[in-house]
């Protein structure tokens, strides 16, 4: 499961509202598309993914179709999501396995 809990199901109520607040136009996706969003994500990136997707929207003046809204603000979550783990895994490992050193023996930074 990703490390996401069942509890984290309790927020799909409050995700629909924050989509039919910014997209009022466009129906909620289905709950299953909601679970397969808390599977994959935290709330916190799903919620910023709706945003990113809001000035989207905006900038296309309304014109995106609801499984277009959908599939960018997956995009968006994927983005996010492994986005920071790239960003934790290089800075976690500063140096290579060569001690800080190129394969020339320069120095890495």
């Amino acid at each position: 499961m990703n490390g996401r809990r069942f509890e984290d199901m309790d927020s799909i109520p409050a995700l629909r509202s924050a989509w039919a607040a910014v997209f009022g136009s466009h129906e909620p996706p289905d709950e299953a598309q909601f679970s397969v969003w808390l599977l994959k994500h935290d709330v916190s990136i799903i919620r910023s993914a709706f945003g990113t997707t809001a000035m989207k929207f905006k900038q296309q003046r309304g014109q995106m179709t609801r499984e277009h809204l959908i599939r960018f603000a997956s995009a968006v979550m994927n983005r996010l999501h492994y986005g920071a783990k790239q960003v934790q895994s290089s800075s976690s490992s500063s140096t290579n396995s060569h001690g800080g050193k190129c394969l020339d023996g320069r120095r890495t930074k």
